[in-house]
Formats: structure tokens, sequence, C-alpha cells
């Protein structure tokens, strides 16, 4: 955990130690992930809150896993944002904004998600411009698939069955045509998401935060 670059920096009010010491007041760990599961229990077992970190929603460019360094995180003391089973800061925050959200935040927040909107950026700001030939005219639907096991599917109360789920939803309600569901496009390369975003009617996902950025452009 002490590995993530500038935690320090995310977490000024934090004094941050490695190992537990019996003036310890909360313990920090990595979302729900198993590797954080020992974190948890010993919050649990000493009664101290355990405090949740994930990735920002703006959170680099490039992929974690590439070793990209992340320039935002959620810091999260009741849950975390993509588990549906318990509640969590950002979703108190949210039920409570008439208590601290003035006219003056509002207007801040439009201006934030007009630029953020304008000039495409995303959680990971990564690929390049989408190719418009694998386009077809017409109606256009996204379906975003996820990584197997990615820990917001089940923290969504999702399962594998509800990606199915959402294919045909959208054949439901007329958006995919039946004879054209055998001939979806795929496009599993690096594409900048606003880019997808700008070209589709329709998007349809689970958990993934392609849907969320989704909301801020076609909502």
């Amino acid at each position: 955990m002490l590995k993530i670059p500038f935690l320090q920096t995310f977490l000024p009010d934090h004094d941050l130690r490695r190992l537990p010491t019996p003036d310890v007041q909360a313990v920090i760990g990595w979302g729900l992930k198993p590797s954080a599961a020992a974190g948890r229990k010993l919050a649990a077992a000493r009664g101290l809150p355990y405090i949740a970190l994930e990735d920002g929603f703006l959170r680099s460019v490039g992929l974690g896993e590439a070793g990209a360094t992340s320039l935002s995180l959620s810091v999260d003391d009741l849950g975390i944002y993509y588990d549906a089973t318990r509640p969590s800061r950002l979703e108190r925050l949210i039920e409570t904004a008439p208590d601290w959200c003035d006219s003056a935040m509002k207007a801040r927040a439009r201006a934030l998600v007009d630029r953020i909107v304008e000039t495409g950026l995303s959680k990971t700001n990564m690929g390049g411009p989408l190719d418009r030939s694998l386009l077809r005219p017409g109606r256009r639907v996204l379906i975003v698939d996820q990584t197997a096991g990615d820990q917001s599917i089940a923290g969504g109360l999702a399962s594998p069955e509800s990606f199915l789920d959402m294919v045909a939803a959208g054949r439901k309600q007329g958006c995919i045509p039946p004879e054209a569901l055998g001939g979806l496009t795929l496009i599993d390369t690096d594409v900048r998401g606003a880019d997808l975003l700008a070209e589709v009617d329709v998007v349809y996902a689970v958990t993934s935060a392609l849907g969320f950025e989704a909301v801020l452009r076609l909502g």
C-alpha cells in the first residue's frame, strides 16, 4: 500500500505506517480486493475503521497495470462506491448534498463536467482515435464488456449473466435489431472512450466506468 506514489500527499491528515502499532486509529486497504482482506480483518478485530482506497474517476494517462501513476484516489471510510451492498461515502455525500452543495459549488461542478466532456477526459485517458470506417450507418448502440472477475461486477450485484441480459435488453427495447445481433462490430483495440461515446446513440453497461462517462455526455 505504501508503494503507491504520492500516497502521503493524497492523505495529508494521516500518519501512515507499514505495520500496526497500539496507537493506530484506522486501517487503510485497497478497496474490497482479496489482498485487503487481512487489513479488513484486523480493523474488525480491533474495532477500528477500515478506510478503502480506490482509483479516482480521473485516474491517470494509461493503465495502472502498465505502471501509470495514479493522479486521483477515492478515499472511503464507509464502503466503496462500486459496492451496492453497503453505504459509501460518495453515496452519503450525494444524499446530503442539499446541506453542503450551494449554488457556487453547483456552478463549479457544472463547469468541471463541461470541461471533462469538451476535452475528452476519461478515467485512464488512453487509446487512439476511433477508426470511423468500423462503424455502420444508422442508429448505433454501444455494449460495454468488462474484465472477468472485476470487483465492481459482484459489488454491483451483477454476474456474468448480467452481460447477456444487457444484450437482451437492447434487443427487447428495439435498440439492436435481432438480425444484427450476429453481426455486431467488435472494437477490442485501444480507442479513446470519448470518441466512441461521440458516435453512438445508446450505451449499455453493467458496472463499467464507461457507463458513468456516458451519463456525463449523453445524459
